[in-house]
Order: structure tokens, then sequence, then C-alpha cells
């Protein structure tokens, strides 16, 4: 096994205001990336089709939206704030409304399948780009 380590310095450069996603590490087993979300933003609904998604919130408030399929209603699952953790299954659609930005956000899917589907049924990139830092 070899650790990697990854310092608090890697993650608290954030810029201020925009959109952004920055990869922090990327591996055949896992991605990590750190996102961040302006105020009265919504992410657009997607689901990872076979990995599970874990998402760490950093600062801000959002609303997170799940349906297990397409054909199922969409249900606000949770109101989320700075160090709320949050595991969603293979499968699940889910997309977030940020209510108090920015939102920052550490994003971790495992395994690291290109598996992303947005629910108009195409796979990413979303329709709102991000910057990548």
């Amino acid at each position: 096994m070899i650790m990697e380590l990854f310092a608090a310095e890697a993650l608290s450069d954030v810029p201020s205001g925009n959109r952004f996603r920055r990869p922090i590490l990327h591996n055949d087993h896992i991605r990590c990336y750190n996102l961040l979300f302006p105020a009265g933003e919504t992410v657009e609904e997607h689901a990872h089709l076979r990995s599970d998604e874990v998402f760490l919130f950093r600062s801000g408030r959002a609303r997170i939206f799940i349906r297990t399929s397409l054909d199922a209603p969409s249900v606000l699952a949770a109101t989320v704030k700075a160090g709320d953790v949050v595991l969603l299954a293979a499968g699940e659609y889910h997309t977030l409304v940020v209510d108090d930005g920015p939102l920052e956000v550490l994003a971790i899917v495992t395994p690291n399948l290109d598996d992303n589907v947005t629910a108009r049924g195409d796979g990413v990139p979303f329709g709102v780009p991000y910057q990548i830092i």
C-alpha cells in the first residue's frame, strides 16, 4: 500500500465567487475533487450508475434532492451545512440547490468508473462549465 498525503494547503486556496473543480486525487479506484458553487446555483441532476459518492461539506448550506430512478419523484433528502457528510449510493440521481454560498464540497467517487449520466440521459460535462484549477 502506498499512502498519499494531501495537505490542508491543497484545499485552502479557494478562489472567490466562481464555480470551480480542483482535482485532488484521480486513479483507477477513486477520484476526489474540491468543488465550489456560488449561492443560488443548482447543480445539474445526475447519477453515477455503478459508483458511490461521498460529499464532505466544507462551507455554505444547500438542499440535496435525490431519486432512485428517473421514474421516481425527486425528494428533498436533507439540508446540509459545513461539517456534514452525505453518502449517495450508486445509481441515485442527485442535485444540490445552494442556499447559502459559496458551497465548498469535497466529493469522493468510488470506484472510479466513467459512469456519470445526467437526468437528460447524457454524460458529463454538465450544462454549466467548471473553472478547473
